[in-house]
This record gives C-alpha cells, structure tokens and sequence, in this order.
C-alpha cells in the first residue's frame, strides 16, 4: 500500500472506530496480563510442591517414586514454561501491531509515545514480561532436574 492510500486511509477512520481499535488495544493488553498472572500463580503452586516434597525428604532418605513423581513436576513445570513463554510472545507480537496502529491513527497516543521514547530504555516491559520471566522459570526447572 502507497503512502498516499495510506494516509487517505487513515484520514477516513471514524471517531467510532478508532474507539473500537483502542478498546481492541486495551483487550489484547488485558489478555496479556491475565495469561502472565494465571502462568505465575501456576508455577507457584508447582515449585510449592516441589518444595514440599523436598522438604519432607530432607532427611536423606528419599523414596524412589518421590524422585520419580519430582521429576515429573520439574518437567510438566518445564514443559508449561515452553507453552507460557510461545503464548506471551504470540500475544506480544498482537499488541506490537496494535500499538503500531495505534500510534498510527490515534494522534494521541503518538504524542504520549514520542514523549515516553525521550527517555528510551534497553528493554520494554513486555519483552521483560515475554521473555525473561519465563526463562528464568526455564532455568529453575532445568536445575531442579540436576538437583532431584
């Protein structure tokens, strides 16, 4: 598409729906958030378990099947992290479209995010929140695997 269908494109959003690709926004971004909080609180509960288990065994006689079903907790939690970390950076790809969009058509919103790139960081939140949380996880559940 030519700049010039671009802009012409551009001038004929409505009010109407440059509301609904900001509402559009403010969803994927809320689809993001809850998927992160919902991994979080899962992997909790697994390394709780772990934990827990553990420290039951802590007295240097631990059963075989206590190993075994150990094990198989660091890998479902390695397993999850691999799915938790492909989500987040499907649904991150989403809202850096929509923000493209967005800073497009919602003059704005260009203008806030023009101010916010003054002060420009290494790295976004969302590439924090997509990446690094979970490969920190990745790394827990490795180790755990070495340490059972």
């Amino acid at each position: 598409m030519s700049e010039s269908q671009e802009s012409s494109q551009a001038e004929k959003l409505s009010n109407e729906a440059i509301n609904r690709l900001w509402q559009h926004g403010i969803h994927e971004d809320e689809i993001f958030n809850n998927r992160l909080n919902f991994f979080l609180v899962l992997e909790s509960v697994l390394f709780a378990v772990v934990a827990m288990l553990l420290s039951a065994s802590a007295g240097g006689n631990t059963p075989q099947k206590q190993i075994i079903i150990l094990r198989l907790i660091a890998i479902l939690g390695l397993a999850l992290t691999v799915v938790w970390t492909y989500v987040q950076a499907r649904q991150k790809y989403v809202l850096d479209r929509l923000q493209t969009r967005m800073k497009k058509y919602i003059p704005e919103y260009a203008e806030t995010f023009q101010e916010r790139e003054k002060m420009r960081w290494p790295f976004s939140n969302r590439t924090l929140l997509t990446y690094v949380i979970p490969s920190l996880f990745i790394i827990i559940w490795i180790v755990l695997q070495f340490v059972i």
